[in-house]
């Protein structure tokens, strides 16, 4: 019976526990499956995207009513992004679609193609965005704030040309002059 309760109380610690999550998958651990599941589809719609002539694309499915739909485009060389009520993204969708994505953003910038928004994560105590790009982006500015390069803080190739992306951008500063009433 001993036996039995340490294995209970280990189990529940290990189990509950952050570090170790064997029921549990993080974000980034589902980010990665699915960049391993869908990045040939993706480079299919990076591809679509260029056949279009297009540098940026937002698309959010209406998913039988539950989202607002979002379709939105910037074509290259111009930083004016269009909202779409035409068919132009018809083949884009369509088979985003069928490869069951329901929601995308793609942007081209310094040669690279990123898919922005990809994953979440918590970096102390703030919730950020993670990214994948198609390309190495060691090399453009994405990770900038303002001027100033905060650098990758992860950037892994997890398929080939396809990376997963954390930039270091810097946690906001609390304002000691006011204090908040929750």
């Amino acid at each position: 019976m001993k036996l039995l309760t340490i294995f209970a109380i280990g189990f529940l610690i290990f189990g509950c526990s952050d570090v170790f999550e064997p029921f549990k998958s993080s974000s980034e651990e589902r980010a990665k499956y699915f960049l391993s599941e869908h990045h040939r589809d993706l480079k299919q719609l990076i591809y679509l995207a260029e056949k279009k002539n297009v540098e940026l694309v937002q698309w959010i499915d209406e998913d039988g009513g539950r989202n607002l739909p979002v379709k939105i485009i910037s074509i290259k060389g111009t930083k004016k992004k269009i909202k779409i009520t035409d068919n132009r993204l018809d083949e884009f969708i369509s088979f985003a679609k069928s490869k069951n994505i329901k929601v995308i953003w793609f942007q081209y910038f310094d040669d690279v193609w990123f898919v922005k928004k990809a994953f979440s994560y918590d970096d102390d105590g703030n919730r950020r965005e993670g990214y994948f790009s198609y390309g190495d982006p060691s090399n453009t500015r994405f990770c900038y704030f303002g001027d100033d390069d905060m650098g990758f803080a992860m950037l892994n190739e997890y398929e080939p040309n396809w990376f997963m992306i954390k930039c270091n951008f810097p946690n906001p500063k609390p304002n000691n002059d006011t204090q908040a009433d929750f």
